[in-house]
């Protein structure tokens, strides 16, 4: 029985005692997000402050009925912004939590699997090759075993660990595995300590949160200077300073578009969590921006096109020149078969190793394996790679089995070069057969064991070959992708051969030939940036290539998107607009350099996140571009009549602004928040990364929209007064116009280019509702007698309400049109 047999680790009381002495596991460097901080920075929100001054004004002048409406508005605008933060808190908390790292520990003499973070002092963690340390602890047993510490250190070359030795939190498994005793926790380790400064460094904006706040920054310096003229010109004409700066008041709180940080933060965390649900974690809701955006996928193919079945399928004995095919022949056990078992771990977790000792068990006679003891092991190594095991039996005799790359095995062996031509050969053929193919090798080295596996020579005894076949439903996940604009790119350690049978088998485009790993590491940068464009196979890669490969993609203006699963993966992932590791066979390194986790290892995922994230962000453009259509009436509604003489100029109050606001805060961050996506978004080229919402060509739409639904509801107040309405009147008309047309633009702007018919057919049961409450409360106002006296209005007749309606109806659906002719151009 080994030590850590012997350790049962923590008992349940003892885990709750150390935690009560020591805490958990946690870092801490995020401040914990209180409620008063929240409630503090909407309370400097340039609109919250507009609202507290402009209830000030009322009270001072002694409209206390407008005051208290102002108090109300303030309450329900802060009470909006409360439940969208929190809504939003509440879905990256659990995101973070999703995307948590794991640890092993032994609790109650058992291993279990828990959150890192539960990890407490004196607990026994059990570490292997790709782990991330998730505390700082002494090693008690150790089977060759390796860290990189140059997260702490600097230094790359893997440091050797024994028992005794310390291992450190945010450290690397190299190669073997051990068992350690957890000793310092959370913000007391040596990472912890390094890792406070953190505190203090901004996280880096995304390009559409930069676009948005430099927006919003604009549109707070126009409201400014609005209000500065407003005032000024007010207080010109009647000399009253406080009724001079409630209209400077209005016309600020009507400039500034404080829905679209909202939408935005909103949007971007509920899409997050939709993408949970489709088993899909995004490590920060940001990453959906991206989705969206994404011209290429880079995939592997061991897992993510194939079924990772590796079933051991031909041997090839070398000393006898002889392929064994199990699918036409029963096949007899050799001694190619028993070392390949012998250089598998005893207690296989990867498939091909399964593999192998399931066909050692099924033909060999007598079963060796209880019988040898398993004493020395050489992780796999060296480009291509190999591992070693070494077994020793009763007797003594010492067993040394190699398995890994043809090229690698070759390389240590004194075979001829024609000796060498010819399983090079067989090899290429089994390849392009779409077999995943290792040799197999054994050493006769005597003596001391050497301290690298390179060191040896081996003799070769034969090759193995593996049918990896690929998952039913991948050619039609390629399919999608290609509809959708996005490149797919194979990058594999794999033979060329084997990729390119795979590639025909998928159906995968520009698959006739494959650039390796070498020959990407040899070219110039023009000249790879020139071939990954047209190259869609990449095959016996390594880190630095599939590095390379990522960066010459980006250079071409590429949104890089890239699947990975194993520790050297972690710089691809890391370099990759949208990092893709796999959740169930990902090791910890790839999914915290991954921005995107796949929780079942599916890549269909993946094409329903770009679904996603193209309807996220169409959305999000719907609601940008209905606030800037809708804000543009409001402002010029506000000064045209004073800028153009009106006989009356006070036609909207704050009173109207911020009720206009009420209606439109839950229309863009609700209503299009829900909208279906579009039928042809995934039939189209993705946007470019650097697209903006805020150019004039993305607006021009928008801003004509707002132009022309400004025209049509003045010009229908103007004819009133024209016609000897009162103020009220005119007021009334106006605003039930402003109402409607709002309606209407809700309706028309969820598509710019179907119609507004063939929208209608689209389920989002949140439209009729907010119209709905939009028409009551617009009723409310002009019907009922209190309301309708706090907002200065009229009573309409249906032939006014009717002559609104078509007034409304023509300001806003001249865009039917726009996209009737838009569709014809499309056809043609």
């Amino acid at each position: 029985m080994s030590e850590a047999e012997k350790l049962i680790g923590l008992t349940d009381q003892q885990v709750l005692s150390s935690r009560a002495a020591h805490g958990r596991n946690e870092m801490n460097l995020e401040k914990p997000h209180r409620l008063w901080e929240v409630v503090k920075d909407i309370a400097t929100e340039p609109l919250f402050v507009i609202l507290v001054c402009t209830a000030s004004l009322y009270f001072i002048l002694g409209e206390y009925g407008e005051g208290t409406i102002m108090l109300i508005a303030l309450g329900f605008v802060s009470g909006i912004s409360l439940y969208q933060e929190n809504r939003s808190r509440t879905a990256v908390e659990a995101l973070k939590k999703l995307s948590a790292p794991l640890a092993k520990v032994i609790r109650n003499g058992q291993p279990v699997e828990i959150d890192a973070a539960e990890i407490v002092i004196e607990d026994l963690i059990l570490l292997e090759d790709g782990n991330l340390i998730p505390a700082d602890a002494i090693l008690v047993e150790r089977h060759d075993f390796s860290v990189n510490e140059s997260v702490l250190t600097g230094e790359s070359l893997p440091v050797e660990k024994n028992v005794g030795s310390k291992v450190f939190q945010g450290t690397l498994v190299m190669t073997g595995s051990c068992v350690a005793r957890v000793v310092t926790i959370g913000r007391r380790t040596e990472f912890g300590k390094i890792s406070q400064s953190l505190q203090e460094i901004e996280p880096e904006q995304t390009p559409l949160q930069v676009q948005i706040k430099a927006f919003v920054k604009k549109m707070v310096a126009a409201g400014l200077v609005a209000f500065l003229v407003v005032w000024g010109v007010n207080y010109f004409i009647s000399r009253d300073v406080l009724h001079s700066l409630l209209r400077g008041l209005t016309l600020a709180m009507s400039v500034l578009p404080e829905e679209i940080p909202v939408a935005f933060s909103t949007f971007m965390a509920l899409g997050a969590y939709h993408l949970y649900k489709m088993r899909v974690i995004a490590r920060t809701p940001h990453t959906v921006e991206a989705l969206g955006a994404a011209t290429v996928i880079c995939v592997d193919k061991t897992g993510t096109i194939t079924e990772n079945r590796m079933e051991l399928t031909v041997i090839y004995d070398f000393k006898q020149d002889k392929l064994i095919d199990f699918t036409t022949e029963v096949g007899a056990f050799n001694e190619v078969l028993e070392y390949a078992m012998w250089a598998s771990e005893p207690k296989p977790f990867d498939e091909m190793e399964k593999s192998v000792h399931g066909m050692y068990g099924k033909l060999a006679s007598r079963d060796l394996r209880s019988t040898y003891s398993f004493t020395h092991e050489y992780p796999l190594s060296g480009k291509p790679p190999i591992m070693t095991h070494v077994f020793t039996a009763p007797t003594g005799e010492r067993v040394i089995a190699c398995k890994g790359s043809v090229e690698g095995i070759l390389n240590q062996t004194k075979l001829t070069a024609g000796n060498i031509s010819r399983v090079e050969k067989i090899a290429h053929q089994l390849a392009a057969r779409g077999f995943r193919v290792l040799a197999v090798a054994q050493s006769l080295h005597t003596g001391a064991l050497p301290a690298s596996q390179h060191e040896f020579e081996f003799d070769l005894l034969g090759l193995i070959g593996f049918h990896d076949p690929p998952k039913q439903n991948i050619s039609g996940i390629l399919e999608k992708f290609y509809s959708a604009g996005i490149q797919v790119k194979i990058i594999t350690g794999d033979y060329a051969e084997t990729a390119v049978s795979i590639a025909r088998q998928i159906e995968l485009k520009n698959d006739a030939q494959a650039i390796t790993g070498d020959q990407v590491m040899n070219m110039s940068n023009q000249e790879l940036q020139a071939r990954v464009g047209k190259t869609s196979i990449f095959a016996r890669m390594f880190p630095e290539a599939k590095l390379r490969v990522i960066e010459a993609l980006k250079i071409n203006g590429e949104v890089v998107a890239m699947t990975g699963d194993g520790v050297n993966d972690g710089p691809a992932l890391k370099a990759a607009h949208i990092g893709i590791a796999m959740g169930q066979r990902g090791s910890e390194v790839a999914k915290q350099a991954a921005s995107l986790v796949l929780v079942d290892d599916d890549l269909e995922h993946m094409t329903e996140a770009v679904a996603l994230g193209r309807r996220i962000y169409e959305n999000l453009k719907k609601a940008i571009q209905y606030i800037i259509s809708i804000h543009i009436p409001i402002i010029l509604i506000v000064t045209m009549p004073l800028l153009l003489l009106w006989k009356y100029v006070d036609i909207f109050s704050p009173v109207h602004v911020i009720f206009l606001e009420l209606i439109m805060g839950p229309t863009c961050s609700v209503i299009f928040e829900n909208e279906p996506m579009e039928a042809n978004s995934m039939h189209k080229r993705p946007r470019k990364m650097t697209a903006s919402f805020f150019s004039l060509p993305e607006l021009s739409l928008s801003i004509i929209q707002g132009l022309v639904i400004t025209t049509a509801c003045l010009t229908l107040g103007y004819y009133m007064m024209e016609r000897g309405s009162s103020e009220a009147l005119v007021r009334t008309v106006i605003y039930t116009t402003l109402i409607l047309s709002n309606l209407f633009l809700t309706l028309v702007n969820r598509s710019f280019y179907y119609s507004v018919f063939t929208t209608f057919q689209y389920k989002n049961p949140l439209i009729p509702m907010i119209l709905s409450i939009s028409l009551l409360i617009l009723f409310l106002s002009i019907y009922a007698r209190p309301v309708q006296n706090l907002f200065k209005f009229e009573p309409l007749t249906i032939d006014q309400i009717g002559l609104c309606l078509f007034t409304a109806a023509a300001g806003v659906l001249w865009v039917e049109g726009y996209k009737w002719r838009k569709r014809q151009k499309s056809i043609n």
